[in-house]
């Protein structure tokens, strides 16, 4: 018998007991679609000719290179698990719902894949580092890369809680 279900109906709802999560993912979707779109860094050459990308840009600019392996990569860590993470919160912090084992265990796989969430912003460090090395080049962070991180932030916050949620409610009070 899952343990879950020792919950009764009346009881309340598992992840509505803590606000912070509501409000971290409340303030993450729009950071994370933002994040996405706008530029996340721009590269100057010789002092003349400037250009800025996006994350979104990035990515499908790997795509049209024929990277499709790092394509693959940035977007399954880019876009499927930061999006899916912040839906998915939201969706259980909305409803409500006691989680049973699924719903715990992706919970708990995506408080593990959070800690690679931040790969983009690693990569664009990396990135600037390097360009900043070179004499005729240069580098800067954009508005872009900071929402990203700050969404990825607040999620990674959000499904922490939410996940401390689960267990703490699962756990049968002594």
């Amino acid at each position: 018998m899952d343990e879950i279900e020792h919950i009764s109906p009346s009881s309340p709802p598992i992840a509505r007991r803590d606000p912070l999560i509501g409000i971290c993912l409340g303030l993450a979707l729009p950071l994370f679609v933002t994040g996405l779109l706008l530029p996340a860094i721009s590269l100057q050459q010789l002092f003349l000719f400037e250009t800025s990308f996006s994350l979104w840009e990035a990515m499908f600019g790997l795509l049209d290179q024929g990277e499709i392996f790092l394509f693959a990569v940035m977007g399954l860590f880019s876009v499927i698990f930061p999006g899916a993470k912040i839906l998915l919160g939201g969706w259980l912090w909305l409803h409500g719902q006691p989680a049973g084992r699924r719903v715990e265990r992706l919970i708990a796989a995506f408080s593990l894949a959070s800690r690679w969430s931040m790969l983009d912003v690693f990569i664009v460090a990396v990135t600037i580092l390097l360009v900043e090395g070179t004499l005729i080049s240069t580098a800067s962070v954009q508005p872009g890369i900071i929402m990203f991180a700050g969404a990825v932030v607040l999620s990674t916050i959000a499904t922490h809680r939410l996940h401390h949620a689960v267990i703490v409610r699962k756990t049968p009070a002594a």
